[in-house]
């Protein structure tokens, strides 16, 4: 699947967000979006998530449109710099949330996803008791775990100290291949984006914001 966003624009309170904005993300492929704040990353993720509508333009898989595709049928993981985990479910719960309507047997992609992630054993975790970088690992498994059409990150490495980001880095990029996993990856650092990404998109602000 081959996700074709055509001239999108937005605009949020009469005041434009996105302007014409085109790019392509192919399946398998790795897309890291850079720029200031203000330039729309946040909202383009938003729309193709379904989230927010455009006031112009065309988002797709191939030749389906996804304004067609209700948010909930479009296939589409999401990872936020917050990592609004459920306090009330342990970490093997947390990360077979979203198994509940497929096919995958819960247990084995639990145990799958958190020896990709380096959390062997932490089934039982409470997730209250997990380290910034832990939990953040964590809502990677359980956005991975239905095996999404595609990963929409936004800033997920943001609000983690230096070194915490830096490990996540290198771990992000290998648990993206050895899912298969297309994504588009939303970051302000320009090293993490060339770590992660195998195309790296620069948007303008429409705003003037540093």
């Amino acid at each position: 699947m081959t996700l074709i966003v055509d001239n999108v624009s937005a605009s949020i309170g009469g005041q434009s967000i996105l302007a014409e904005v085109s790019l392509t993300v192919t399946s398998g492929s790795i897309v890291a979006l850079t720029g200031r704040s203000g330039s729309g990353k946040s909202t383009l993720l938003r729309i193709i998530a379904g989230l927010l509508l455009p006031t112009s333009g065309s988002i797709s898989w191939n030749d389906t449109p996804l304004t067609e595709v209700p948010t909930h049928q479009r296939q589409i993981g999401l990872v936020f710099q917050d990592r609004l985990l459920f306090p009330h479910l342990d970490v093997a719960r947390n990360i077979a949330f979203g198994l509940r309507y497929t096919d995958i047997e819960p247990t084995r992609r639990t145990s799958e996803l958190l020896s990709l992630v380096g959390l062997e054993g932490y089934e039982q975790r409470a997730v209250h008791t997990l380290s910034g970088g832990e939990a953040q690992r964590v809502a990677l498994a359980r956005a991975i775990a239905p095996r999404p059409r595609m990963l929409l990150l936004d800033e997920p490495l943001g609000a983690l100290d230096i070194d915490t980001r830096r490990s996540l880095t290198s771990l992000l990029r290998q648990l993206l291949q050895a899912e298969s996993m297309t994504a588009l990856h939303v970051t302000h650092d320009p090293h993490e984006a060339t770590q992660v990404a195998d195309q790296v998109i620069t948007m303008e602000s429409l705003t003037g914001a540093p």
